[in-house]
């Protein structure tokens, strides 16, 4: 969210609170309220995409994440200085801030593992949607002009019949735990995804993701779940275009939603996404719902953002901001190398 908001006055900031609280939550859109996984609210298919975090769970995030970026800088400026030692080379001055020049690249695509779970055998159907989602990833992440900010190589598809974690992996559960631990292939570089059914409690649920900075503390429950069918060419109607893939590894890489703290404050920490209120529904094109914001920058809801929840068709871009974002915290969480 643009630095803009972080200054308003306390008049500015009453009117931008009034004009969001008169705007109607849909039900299951409220803040979340959890600390893990085990206690997230649900979340509908018409409704919402995924689940959300405390917001002091990302508030502990950003402070680490500010600490981290000061130590690489750091570090990075002792590396700058031994070099000039060495080579007497004056004209080796990248950036100390701990960023990324946006020219550089992944070395190697992030190899990405598949889990297809279904309830019995009868369900296997290919290879073909998970190779389909795998292009879908790829064309999601690049740039305007269609060069690649990251890049995903499917390194293997593995298949389980067991219907109890089909139909029960959601958030926290003790099924979800068991197949996690069994199934989780690679390091913190690689992207693990698990295609299920979401029943019971989580009924509805398209998708949810763990972020960076938990690896260390949890390694076995990092990775993406979505409903099987939100795949290419799935059944869910409005959401099977591999969008919610998308979206959940946009979490993966460390992003949070456009929508993160509404109106006011850093929101998804991403200067470049305009604010929102609240989360998008269909494709509502012109929809404007931090009216301070948005008139004082000539902008409206950001919809067509991945990290929103609008429906697939709706979901085209990342900006050069959240990629950003991901490139630092894929080098300083995931140990990923760019060059």
């Amino acid at each position: 969210m643009p630095p803009l908001l972080t200054h308003l006055s306390l008049l500015g900031l009453l009117f931008v609170s009034l004009s969001v609280n008169a705007v109607k939550v849909p039900p299951g859109l409220e803040p979340g309220l959890a600390t893990n996984s085990s206690v997230l609210t649900p979340r509908g298919v018409k409704t919402g995409r995924c689940t959300e975090l405390d917001p002091s769970i990302i508030e502990k995030f950003e402070r680490q994440f500010t600490l981290d970026k000061q130590a690489l800088a750091s570090k990075l400026s002792s590396v700058i200085k031994h070099h000039r030692r060495l080579e007497g080379d004056d004209q080796f001055t990248p950036e100390l801030n701990g960023d990324l020049s946006p020219r550089q690249s992944l070395q190697e695509p992030i190899d990405v593992y598949v889990h297809v779970i279904s309830a019995d055998s009868s369900a296997a159907n290919g290879n073909a949607p998970v190779r389909e989602q795998i292009d879908v990833l790829n064309g999601a992440f690049v740039t305007p002009a269609g060069r690649p900010y990251l890049s995903f190589n499917l390194a293997a598809v593995d298949r389980t019949v067991n219907a109890d974690w089909f139909n029960n992996g959601g958030p926290g559960t003790p099924q979800q735990d068991a197949m996690k631990t069994a199934l989780r292939r690679g390091g913190r570089a690689d992207l693990n995804i698990y295609t299920v059914n979401f029943q019971g409690d989580w009924a509805g649920l398209l998708g949810y993701s763990t972020f960076p900075q938990s690896y260390n503390g949890a390694p076995f429950d990092d990775g993406v779940v979505v409903l099987f069918s939100t795949l290419p060419g799935g059944t869910t109607t409005g959401y099977n275009g591999g969008k919610t893939t998308v979206h959940e590894t946009g979490h993966w890489v460390g992003l949070y939603h456009t929508f993160q703290g509404s109106c006011i404050g850093p929101g998804d920490y991403v200067e470049d996404t305009m604010p929102e209120g609240i989360p998008s529904q269909g494709c509502m094109q012109g929809r404007a719902t931090c009216p301070l914001a948005d008139a004082a920058q000539g902008e409206t809801d950001p919809i067509h953002n991945y990290m929103d929840y609008s429906t697939d068709a709706c979901m085209t871009e990342f900006t050069a901001g959240q990629m950003d974002r991901a490139r630092q915290q894929l080098v300083h969480y995931r140990g990923i190398d760019f060059h």
